[in-house]
């Protein structure tokens, strides 16, 4: 079936890129605490921990849940937690259950979001438009072409962004900041993650179920609709492409300025 290929390849692209987001953001984390501790929890958190409430705060708005409690940030040594969103939703509608998919993930595309605004309004000579037209393969699981891709648009990023020139403005180094601070909190909590399990599930069963019905009767996703698809899945898999670049970077000068500190 095409179209099932085609959707899962789309949705599996995204899928493997916030995991790599999240791992990136696990081994910066336990870098920073490990050398630095609770301190570099709040260095970061300030900052990451109300952009990563705030995700959570629109999509609970976005799909109509009722919000309990907000503590954009409220750091707790005891229990580790810097912030936290309470909410409810009815579990009886339908649109509210696929609405925990995007709860949970909320940190994810707002921090995504806060990354490239921040680039546009900092570095707008280097915020230039990323044409990743080889993503639109991705679109025939053609997955080859993703390290190609990576090698390349990394290469470009350290060399038009780490220039002489930059690294001598302290603006950059504000912006390697606030990048930091972002990419350190944006990746979901266990809690969130256990908590969008069942939008998960729904979401994979109407992807099945509209592959299905397209194949036989070319109803719902016929070849054009697909090719609209494409024309959309790619600013966003070039915009998380871009947040995996910079998350990678943050992660690298992480291990750098920490190597010498012994704890």
């Amino acid at each position: 079936m095409e179209i099932l290929q085609q959707l899962c390849a789309l949705f599996g692209g995204v899928a493997l890129l916030l995991f790599i987001l999240y791992k990136l953001e696990v081994w910066t984390t336990r870098r920073l605490t490990n050398k630095l501790g609770w301190n570099a929890v709040m260095f970061t958190g300030i900052i990451g921990t109300p952009i990563h409430e705030i995700g959570h705060v629109i999509f609970c708005i976005l799909f109509r849940y009722k919000i309990r409690e907000i503590k954009l940030f409220s750091p707790d040594r005891k229990t580790g937690t810097l912030g936290y969103v309470s909410y409810s939703y009815n579990k009886k509608s339908l649109y509210q259950k696929i609405g925990t998919l995007f709860v949970g993930l909320a940190p994810f595309f707002i921090g995504i979001t806060a990354l490239l605004l921040f680039t546009y309004w900092m570095f707008p000579e280097f915020a230039v438009e990323w044409k990743l037209s080889s993503f639109s393969n991705i679109m025939q699981a053609e997955f080859a072409v993703f390290w190609d891709e990576f090698s390349h648009n990394f290469t470009i990023f350290i060399n038009e962004l780490f220039t002489e020139q930059n690294m001598k403005r302290w603006e950059f180094w504000l912006y390697l900041y606030v990048c930091l601070c972002i990419a350190s909190h944006m990746a979901p909590s266990s809690s969130d993650l256990k908590g969008a399990w069942p939008g998960v599930f729904l979401l994979v069963i109407i992807i099945a179920i509209t592959a299905l019905i397209s194949h036989y009767t070319n109803f719902l996703l016929s070849n054009e609709h697909m090719d609209n698809v494409r024309t959309w899945s790619r600013p966003v898999l070039s915009y998380m492409m871009f947040a995996t670049i910079l998350s990678i970077v943050n992660m690298i000068l992480t291990y750098i300025l920490t190597f010498f500190i012994r704890r």
